[in-house]
């Protein structure tokens, strides 16, 4: 199968982690059962300029359509999306996009 993917985001610090979680070993029993988790991807946002709005996922057995195109050797172009895809959307904080609102007022001026 695909595997058990889970994600992290951690406000403070702006780093957003994707975990592939992996089976138990077939030895352990009960309580000794432990699953690992291997990082798989990371991305970093920085708190003084960006503010996470929210984290979207698509649904759990949503259908997700793959156009193909037909090259002119017969071959064709595939365009994957990805299932364990997450959107993460941010916005500037205040503090920034005065900052940046101040500088391009600044162009010219010289």
């Amino acid at each position: 199968g695909n595997g058990l993917y889970a994600h992290s985001l951690n406000r403070a610090t702006g780093t957003f982690r994707s975990l592939k979680v992996e089976p138990s070993s077939s030895s352990s029993t009960g309580a000794d059962r432990t699953r690992k988790a291997t990082l798989v991807g990371e991305a970093s946002f920085r708190p003084d300029r960006e503010t996470v709005l929210s984290v979207t996922y698509p649904l759990r057995n949503e259908v997700v359509q793959s156009p193909a195109t037909i090259l002119g050797d017969d071959s064709l172009l595939l365009k994957y999306l990805n299932p364990h895809l997450c959107v993460v959307v941010t916005e500037a904080t205040p503090e920034f996009l005065s900052k940046v609102e101040g500088d391009d007022n600044d162009v010219g001026e010289e």
